[in-house]
């Protein structure tokens, strides 16, 4: 049994145990093409492959414009208070806002107002419980993106939602892969 099935673990304790686990501690070059992967999956010029640890939000995965784009450039971690990644940690559910302004409770955050973004996606990154050691199964990080146009809905389509989640299925599996771990069920 390793230290992520231990019985009893808080959701902290079980997320540091499993992001430990499966090497996900500081950013790497595979999670990095994922994260330019979402980029053209979703049509936007920033997606992050995102994991929550205990001082923050951590973008190991991270697609952004070249430094000489005119457009800002994002750093490697972020508080759990900035951005829409937390929404998406707390509801275990895919977050698609084509534009941002549309509802009051996203049209003021620091990531809105300090880079100018208005439009996300994001699917979590779900380990369930009996992987993840806990009583209910765990968001583990993101996979998002972000943009700095707004979308009409139209855009914004239950295709672009659905190839999200198939991917985001894909990189649950990469990441056990990746660390010789047989994927969840």
């Amino acid at each position: 049994m390793t230290s992520a099935h231990l019985p009893g673990r808080s959701p902290q304790a079980a997320q540091i145990a499993l992001l430990d686990e499966l090497g996900l501690t500081s950013p790497r070059d595979d999670l990095d093409a994922i994260a330019t992967e979402v980029a053209h999956l979703i049509r936007m010029p920033y997606a992050m492959a995102n994991f929550f640890g205990p001082a923050g939000q951590n973008f190991l995965g991270l697609h952004q414009p070249a430094p000489d784009s005119g457009l800002p450039q994002v750093g490697r971690s972020m508080k759990l208070t900035m951005g829409f990644c937390p929404e998406v940690r707390k509801s275990g559910n895919t977050l698609i806002l084509p534009n941002v302004h549309v509802r009051a409770a996203f049209s003021s955050n620091r990531v809105v107002d300090e880079m100018g973004m208005q439009t996300y996606a994001g699917v979590p990154l779900i380990v369930p419980a009996r992987r993840a050691g806990t009583h209910k199964d765990l968001v583990l990080g993101t996979l998002c993106g972000i943009g700095q146009e707004p979308r009409d809905l139209s855009d914004v389509t239950v295709k672009d939602k659905t190839r999200m989640e198939l991917f985001r299925d894909d990189f649950l599996h990469h990441l056990f892969a990746h660390a010789g771990l047989p994927a969840p069920s």
